[in-house]
């Protein structure tokens, strides 16, 4: 199971459209896609592409992030300032 961060969904029906748009990609067995949570939740096969996943997503103006990808830290923090 695979889990994407979605943002810009306004309503129920944004989730229906990418539901519909994952469930095309090549590999996805099935989505189950929360506007109230912000994601999806994919059931796919070994070796299915994670850029074609937030390119379905991208391809309908929204934004897509694998939700266990590591997050970028960037310079500058408090830390590094003192």
């Amino acid at each position: 199971m695979s889990t994407l961060k979605i943002t810009g969904m306004t309503c129920d029906s944004c989730a229906v459209h990418v539901k519909d748009a994952l469930e095309k990609v090549p590999g996805v067995q099935s989505a189950d896609v929360s506007y109230a949570k912000g994601s999806a939740k994919l059931a796919i096969e070994v070796g299915t592409s994670p850029d074609a996943l937030t390119a379905a997503v991208a391809g309908l103006g929204y934004r897509a992030t694998l939700a266990d990808a590591p997050s970028v830290s960037t310079p500058g923090g408090l830390l590094d300032k003192m």
